[in-house]
């Protein structure tokens, strides 16, 4: 259902910065992330219709960043696509495994 209204490019309405969407990495109750290009670098893109939510996670990961307790979020906006307004954080794109990976293999010693 998210993924379909985001194949190609999202463009945001404010900052103008142009989102290529690469792949879905996943999704959930509030929305879909997907790894996006945005010029020469990779992010991930939460798309949601759900704004006080990402504006939330938006001030979460600012603070949290800097520590290096999460990471860092570019930017929040949002777009319309096809009469439909979502809203948007680009964030940084972290290469690793997902938490359902991680739990199916347990710990290790």
């Amino acid at each position: 259902m998210w993924y379909k209204p985001f194949r190609g490019t999202v463009r945001g309405r404010f900052h103008g910065s142009q989102y290529h969407i690469l792949s879905k990495i996943g999704s959930g109750g509030s929305g879909s992330v997907f790894l996006a290009r945005c010029g020469d670098r990779a992010v991930a893109l939460k798309i949601s219709k759900d704004m006080i939510g990402l504006i939330r996670e938006y001030r979460y990961l600012k603070e949290f960043s800097p520590d290096g307790f999460a990471p860092e979020p570019y930017e929040i906006d949002d777009v319309v696509k096809d009469g439909d307004m979502k809203h948007y954080i680009s964030i940084e794109y972290i290469k690793g495994n997902t938490l359902r990976q991680i739990l199916k293999k347990g710990p290790s010693l």
